[in-house]
């Protein structure tokens, strides 16, 4: 049931172990996120899974600069934070 979620309910944002989701938001329709996470480590890089409306073209920051964003089969976004990073603010937004 947890993979289920991971990678279908919408709003749902899924992290590892290495990853605390100190903060997040999004809006009603589920097209903007913003979290405030704190990495326990210095990955290598750190792996997050998202879901948010389907549909929409979407772009995503790390403390304000771009990191990519894949989207899965699912419409799952698959997000890759930097190497070395600790802690910081992501946003996911459609676009403009």
């Amino acid at each position: 049931m947890a993979w289920y979620s991971a990678y279908h309910k919408l709003g749902k944002l899924s992290a590892g172990f290495d990853v605390w989701v100190k903060t997040q938001t999004q809006n009603d329709d589920c097209s903007y996120f913003e979290a405030e996470l704190a990495l326990n480590a210095k990955p290598q890089s750190a792996t997050l899974l998202l879901n948010l409306k389907e549909d929409q073209e979407y772009q995503a920051t790390w403390n304000g600069d771009d990191i990519p964003l894949a989207v899965l089969e699912s419409g799952t976004l698959q997000l890759s934070l930097p190497q070395g990073a600790e802690q910081g603010q992501l946003i996911v937004k459609t676009r403009s």
